[in-house]
């Protein structure tokens, strides 16, 4: 008895749910609209992807540019340091000789100056921004 007590209640239930919510009204081309829908998801989601793709393939051409820019410049910096060495070892003792001991002082300072303007105008970015403003051809 009391499973068709039960059954007679969940029967009710049913028909006054039915009653109370009706289904809403579609429009007639419903389903080609779905449909449509779903394609142009199903497109923006590879589009999506190849746009994910590209920005990580961008992402690492950056980080490899970046990495060798560093060796770059290191080189540069000792290369340039090496070089003011071996000129002030050099050019020391005939300044010495012929200006006297307190221009020596100005070697290793005009060497310097020289090594970083000769590296700063090794930038290709300099060289692209002197070229443009007429300076000198790059």
């Amino acid at each position: 008895m009391e499973l068709n007590a039960a059954d007679s209640a969940d029967r009710a239930l049913h028909r006054a749910l039915r009653e109370a919510l009706r289904p809403p009204v579609l429009p007639t081309d419903f389903r080609a609209q779905l449909r449509r829908q779903l394609v142009m998801q199903s497109a923006s989601m590879q589009q999506q992807a190849v746009l994910q793709q590209e920005w990580q393939c961008t992402q690492a051409r950056l980080r490899a540019e970046s990495v060798q820019l560093r060796w770059q410049t290191l080189l540069w910096l000792l290369g340039g340091a090496f070089a003011a060495g071996a000129v002030t070892m050099a050019v020391m003792p005939w300044v010495a000789s012929h200006y006297g001991a307190r221009w020596s002082y100005g070697v290793p300072v005009a060497v310097a100056t020289l090594g970083l303007v000769a590296s700063w105008v090794g930038d290709p970015r300099v060289r692209r921004l002197l070229a443009q403003s007429g300076f000198f051809g790059a």
